[in-house]
């Protein structure tokens, strides 16, 4: 995303992301980037320090996040006739072509030949991924945009296409963010096998006892959802969406993005999470087009479903789908812990 930010509620009159991150001008001085070439296509990864137990570890969490987004993509794709119910719960059903439009950003992430049956890890990055560089450096900081200490998770910057010789999307996830990741002590952020399903189920000893409800939820979030968040906001990505259509100039994020963060509209804390994604569409439809959190939750929630089929089982009752997120649904979960031990 342009900033992500959890708990931090901008005042500003904006409707997209509020800092000028996509698309701006001005690098980073040019480092030597650390580029793998290991089972097909890879980001770059940048700024790293080899000699730094901290930065590896952070690196080696970034990677070890890429199999869950790989994961979204695929079932996003391959879901997309028998989940096109969720579709439109985050894109407006006035455009009747545009889930399997939606469906093309996914097929910009991973390899178009990666039926269902292939596990995640063995799923290849489609070429575009090459130009991706995440990197350990804070450089909105040099530029004296303190996004990080204002409590964002990730930022992500759109280079202009006329610097051949830079990366295309730089993305930074914050430092003190991803060290609790990559130490475990943000329990919630790791990897979606990490996560306890059973912690997911809601309302327990409702009559008969032992039943429960599945729902979408905010503690099915992983860092490939902050990941997949940022790789919304890259433009050699979201292109495919607007390519017949292109966006107005004065509906276009700051530096041209395609796809942003709204936020301040009446429907939410502050735009992110899959309550304010669905009522983002509900409210402002045209605007869910281009509402980098709709993108995301499509995957979470597919995948999510198809995971608890076969882990937990959905309630009959629900006809294999979960039941709608809900604003306050931290105080109805059945476990404070969402990691397995």
């Amino acid at each position: 995303m342009a900033v992500t930010m959890k708990g931090l509620l901008f005042i500003i009159p904006f409707v997209f992301c509020p800092s000028v991150l996509c698309g701006v001008a001005g690098l980073p001085r040019e480092r030597k980037s650390l580029v793998k070439r290991v089972g097909g296509p890879t980001p770059r990864f940048q700024n790293f320090n080899e000699q730094n137990p901290a930065s590896q570890a952070r690196l080696q969490a970034i990677q070890n996040a890429f199999p869950d987004v790989k994961e979204l993509a695929q079932q996003a794709i391959h879901n997309l006739v028998p989940y096109a119910d969720v579709y439109r719960q985050y894109l407006p059903s006035q455009a009747p072509d545009w889930p399997q439009r939606a469906a093309g950003i996914y097929h910009e992430i991973i390899d178009f030949k990666s039926p269902l049956m292939i596990p995640p890890r063995d799923i290849e990055f489609g070429h575009k991924i090459v130009g991706i560089t995440f990197t350990d450096e804070d450089f909105l900081l040099q530029e004296g945009e303190d996004h990080c200490g204002a409590g964002a998770e990730a930022y992500t910057k759109n280079v202009p296409k006329e610097e051949p010789n830079g990366p295309v999307v730089l993305i930074h996830i914050c430092r003190d963010f991803l060290d609790a990741v990559a130490s475990g002590q943000d329990l919630t952020e790791r990897t979606f096998d990490q996560i306890n399903v059973n912690g997911l189920r809601f309302g327990l000893g409702m009559d008969p006892p032992g039943s429960y409800t599945l729902k979408v939820t905010e503690d099915m979030a992983a860092l490939a959802t902050t990941i997949f968040h940022e790789f919304m906001h890259a433009n050699i990505f979201s292109d495919v969406l607007f390519s017949g259509s292109p966006i107005p100039p004065a509906q276009q994020g700051p530096g041209g993005a395609n796809i942003v963060d709204h936020q301040n509209l009446g429907v939410g804390r502050d735009g992110y999470g899959p309550y304010q994604a669905r009522m983002l569409n509900r409210q402002h439809p045209e605007l869910a087009k281009t509402h980098a959190e709709a993108y995301v939750w499509i995957a979470m929630e597919i995948v999510w479903t198809e995971r608890l089929k076969s882990r937990l089982g959905i309630p009959a009752f629900q006809n294999g789908r979960l039941l709608p997120p809900n604003p306050l649904q931290d105080e109805s979960s059945s476990s404070d812990s969402q990691m397995s031990q």
